[in-house]
Order: structure tokens, then sequence, then C-alpha cells
């Protein structure tokens, strides 16, 4: 990794070239390499699909960043959780809203990152 120090949002480079950002990094370190189990594994029921693997599973197995595994998440439970206020079909456009927005956050990174060079 680069020497200087390094805050939330910053994407790091690895010596073999691979650049990721600081949260991903962080939520590896929230699964137990051995199992790829989540230490918590305490699951809501909106993220409950009926199958062996999650969302999760599905992030770590395309090696997906923060932005877009947030994403992810959000378009996975969208229809399934019913926020406070809210009927099913206004939540299910406020998580589609959730995934456009970290969408967008990860559209910037990336031209921040073109603009550098």
């Amino acid at each position: 990794m680069k020497s200087k120090k390094n805050k939330v949002g910053d994407m790091v480079e690895y010596g073999n070239g691979n650049i990721e950002s600081l949260e991903h990094l962080w939520l590896k370190l929230s699964v137990d390499a051995a199992t790829s189990d989540i230490i918590d594994t305490d699951k809501p029921d909106h993220y409950a699909n009926g199958s062996d693997f999650d969302v999760t599973d599905f992030v770590y197995a395309y090696e997906i960043e923060h932005c877009g595994a947030t994403a992810c998440k959000y378009i996975a439970r969208k229809g399934k959780k019913q926020y406070e206020g809210m009927t099913m079909l206004e939540s299910e456009k406020q998580d589609l809203k959730k995934a456009i927005d970290y969408l967008d956050r990860r559209i910037k990174q990336i031209e921040k990152e073109t603009n550098k060079n």
C-alpha cells in the first residue's frame, strides 16, 4: 500500500496494481477468511432469499468494491423492507434511490481517479 495516511473515501493501490476503497478493505476485515461467513450472522428477513448464498457472497465472488456492494445490497432488498411511515412501494423507491446514490458516488470516485492521470 502507499505510505501516505489514507482516509475514508481514498483509494488504496496495492503493489500488484489493484486499487480498492478503504471501505472495501474494512468490509474484508469483517469476514472470516477461512469460512467466508460474516462474523455477525444475524440477518434480517429483508435479506432472506431462500438459498445458500446472500448478497455478501455475490459481492465477494465478483470482488465488488464498497459503493457497488452497497448498491447491490439496496437492490437485493428492494420491496422487502418497509420503512416507517412509508408504503412498500415508497420503501422500494427509497432503496432504489439509495442504490443510485451509491452508484453515483462510485462514478465520482472513478472520475476523480481518471482526472489525476
